[in-house]
């Protein structure tokens, strides 16, 4: 079977939809990607965020207003990381977060790759972290006007798992997915797909406390790139076969997924690269209206009525 290769979008969730869109655009320099909805749950925004050219690799948000915070636990997706090009420019995020009132730690060598921890206005809990000298894609960073291009992020970095048991966590990401485990520290392990990319970096650490409970500020979850239908295919065979239950292939208009929970209970996907969010709207337009997939657009009126106005245009392009 193929490998993993790299991560497709990470979901999470957010109180405060506006100042999320804010945080995410003009503080990180992101563009919106896609403004459409939980096709789960229609009167809940989903927002998309990434690069200048809608690559995979995004950081996508549910918006519900009225959830508690998240109460930080095991068995979850702890943090999140984004990719910048070199340790110099982790130097420059440092400042610029300081400079709009958010705190961050210093910069320090995890497990090969170079960051800092910060986090988001939910109090989502993310990590910069400098590609030098790893494997990535080629990148389109989003121009920002205050954010020079060299320094600008790339896309997702890493992702951090804390679990109860450790043992499923290695099973899962070997035998599965096909991850090979690279290094330990103190505390936890490095697992990297066979693609040795940057971004597909999964830190697993021992975490013997109660089970995250999800709200505001927590990774609803990770979703890992498959590169196509047959792929996608070929994974949906192998979890059957393994005789873990899973959400059969789902077609997601931008994607098709497959979900299914490893064995520690943190919710994974499978996505397709394409059709991808340009797929009914052109590139320059993204993020400014409503999308929404074929099966829901004889709600629209119903949903428009019941989700507030948003104001999405890409704050550098103002």
């Amino acid at each position: 079977m193929k490998f993993i290769e790299g991560l497709h979008h990470v979901s999470c969730m957010t109180k405060d939809i506006e100042k999320n869109v804010w945080f995410y655009t003009e503080v990180l320099g992101l563009k919106i990607l896609k403004k459409s909805v939980n096709q789960d749950d229609v009167f809940a925004y989903h927002l998309f965020y990434g690069d200048a050219n809608a690559s995979v690799g995004s950081i996508t948000f549910f918006d519900y207003p009225h959830m508690s915070p998240a109460q930080v636990g095991s068995n979850s997706v702890y943090r999140l990381g984004l990719r910048v090009a070199s340790k110099e420019a982790l130097t420059f995020w440092r400042e610029r977060l300081r400079s709009f009132n958010f705190k961050s730690e210093p910069i320090v060598n995890k497990l090969g790759c170079f960051g800092f921890d910060f986090v988001d206005p939910d109090g989502l809990k993310l990590r910069l972290v400098s590609s030098e000298g790893l494997e990535t894609l080629p990148s389109y960073p989003n121009k920002h006007p205050d954010i020079p291009l060299d320094f600008a992020i790339c896309g997702l970095g890493e992702v951090h798992l804390h679990v109860q048991n450790t043992l499923k966590a290695d099973q899962w990401l070997t035998m599965v997915l096909n991850f090979k485990r690279i290094m330990s520290d103190q505390d936890s392990t490095l697992y990297i797909s066979s693609s040795h990319r940057a971004d597909t970096r999964c830190i697993v650490t021992m975490d013997s406390s109660k089970a995250e409970i999800h709200g505001h500020g927590s990774v609803h979850h990770i979703a890992w790139r498959v590169e196509d239908d047959d792929h996608l295919m070929a994974m949906n065979a192998k979890i059957n076969d393994l005789g873990v239950s899973n959400s059969s292939i789902v077609d997601r208009h931008y994607f098709k997924s497959l979900y299914v929970r490893d064995y520690n209970r943190i919710l994974f996907e499978f996505a397709t690269d394409g059709p991808g969010y340009t797929c009914d709207e052109p590139l320059e337009s993204l993020g400014r209206h409503l999308s929404l997939p074929p099966f829901l657009e004889p709600y629209r009126k119903t949903i428009e009525k019941h989700i507030k106005p948003l104001n999405t245009n890409n704050e550098s392009e103002k």
